[in-house]
This record gives structure tokens, sequence and C-alpha cells, in this order.
């Protein structure tokens, strides 16, 4: 404890800086979703402070949140029948509870499971598509499994930084194991990160860009931009009215470029800057 420091307020630093922790991680997760977004058009994320990414965070850790706590409900559910106190109750009891657990842990999953698809429905699913199996489906069960594996691949790696503290015989263990012991936890700690920078790039590439911008998603918008008809240098393409661009999709908006989905086939993204253009209008999807 740090002298001079009341025990109260030393818990209130401490929790702060844990939600500085958290809130710096989802800040980062965010910023790799958009790089990782906009990365698919060749443009890169211009500057490091933007709110964008404190959304897209959240977005991003939310499925893997839902499917943890679901996977955690899971597990107590098989448990909780067989703990030390729970066997002081009769064994049809303990059956009772089991079979209990195994019926709300398939429910508690396929809500899960069927929540997220059901949010994802509307965009991914086409008109065309038949029965319960659709593509948002397919995404939620790959989401599932990247984000399920990314967690307990990282447990697995901070395990024995979670164990007990070292005693002195430990220190008198065998060097070749502790170094084997060693790469074997580095091998794991960069499985982890793998798997973690695997489920950001299909969250990005597949979920992000279906949730709206005004809830702090990555769809693009429809807009409209207003140039001058006397300028024959503009970088977006008039309509007939030569007053207005053609509609476009707006990828990204900073307060030195707009960065836009070009309408050429070959072309992945079109970038200028604000003065090129007179003004610009969001069309209403």
């Amino acid at each position: 404890m740090t002298e001079g420091v009341e025990p109260g307020d030393q818990g209130k630093i401490d929790l702060a800086k844990q939600g500085a922790s958290i809130i710096a991680a989802v800040y980062v997760v965010g910023y790799l979703v958009v790089t990782f977004r906009l990365a698919q058009y060749g443009v890169t994320p211009a500057t490091w402070l933007r709110p964008l990414y404190l959304a897209a965070g959240i977005w991003c850790l939310l499925p893997l949140a839902l499917f943890s706590a679901a996977l955690a409900f899971v597990a107590l559910q098989f448990v909780e029948p067989w703990i030390k106190y729970s066997m002081d109750v009769p064994r049809k009891t303990r059956i009772y509870r089991c079979v209990q657990g195994i019926l709300l842990s398939g429910v508690c999953l396929f809500c899960t499971f069927g929540l997220i698809s059901s949010l994802l429905a509307s965009h991914l699913s086409s008109p065309a598509s038949s029965g319960w199996w659709k593509p948002s489906s397919a995404v939620t069960l790959k989401l599932a499994l990247l984000a399920l594996s990314a967690v307990g691949l990282t447990l697995f790696a901070i395990a024995p930084l979670l164990s007990a503290a070292q005693t002195k015989e430990e220190e008198q263990k065998r060097v070749d194991r502790d170094v084997a012991r060693f790469s074997f936890q580095v091998l794991v700690c960069f499985g982890a990160i793998a798997l973690w920078l695997k489920y950001i790039s299909y969250f990005s590439v597949s979920v992000y860009p279906v949730i709206p911008i005004a809830l702090g998603g990555g769809k693009p918008q429809s807009v409209v931009f207003i140039i001058d008809s006397s300028e024959h240098s503009s970088p977006v393409i008039a309509d007939n009215s030569r007053t207005h661009s053609i509609p476009y999709k707006l990828l990204l908006q900073t307060e030195n470029s707009y960065v836009v989905e070009s309408p050429t086939k070959g072309e992945k993204a079109v970038e200028f800057k604000p003065e090129s253009v007179r003004g610009m209008i969001v069309l209403q999807e």
C-alpha cells in the first residue's frame, strides 16, 4: 500500500487503474478493427485519437463477452451438482440438478447463438436464403469458435502467472525443464495473439461493416457531394445536373480528407481533400 493513503482511497485508485486499463484495451482493439476494415481499401487511419475506435472495440468484444458468459454459465451448471457442499443432498436431487443444468445450458447457448445471428440476419442473409442455417448463422459460428479459442488459449497462457508464489523448492528445479516450460509458454502466447488477431480481423470484415455508423459501426454512408460546375478538376464524378456528384459510399471522414469507395472497376477507394468539394449531402438509407 502507498504510504499516506487510506485503505479506502487505495481501493479507489486500484479500481481506477483497472478501469483505465480496460478502456485502453478496448480502444486498441477498436483501432485494430478500423485498421483491418480500411486496409481492404488500401487506406490507413489518419489519427490515433478518435471516439470511433472505442465504439468499434466495444462492438468487437461484445460477441466475445456473450459467448464467454454463456460458456461460463454452461460450465457452472454442469459442475454445481457435484461440488463439495452439494454432495450433502440426496443423489436424486443431484441428478435432477444435473438434468436441469443440461437443459438450461442448451437454452443459454442457443439463445446466445440465435441473438447474434438474428442481429446479423437482416444484413448478411439474402431474401433467397431458405432454412434456418443462413449466412448470418455461419458468421456467428465462426465468431464463436474464434472467440472461445482465443479466450481459452489466453487463459492457458496466463495460468502460470496466476499460480501460487514460488517456493524454495521451486528454485532447485532443473534449468532445462524451466527453459522447456518457458519456450512452450512463449509458443502458447504467440498462438493466443494470432487467434486474437484472427478474431478481430474476421469481425472487422464480416460484422463491423454492417453495423450502422449511427451506432458506432463501420457501415458506409451513402452521400452525394456538392461540386462547382465550373471546376473541371473535381475528384468526384458529376451527375447530369453538374452541381452534384453521383452517389458514393463514404468510408472515412477526417478533418483533412474524405475516403469513398471508387465506382470505377479496378479501383478500391478515392481519397481527396474537403476543399475539393463545396459540401456533402448524406442520403437516407
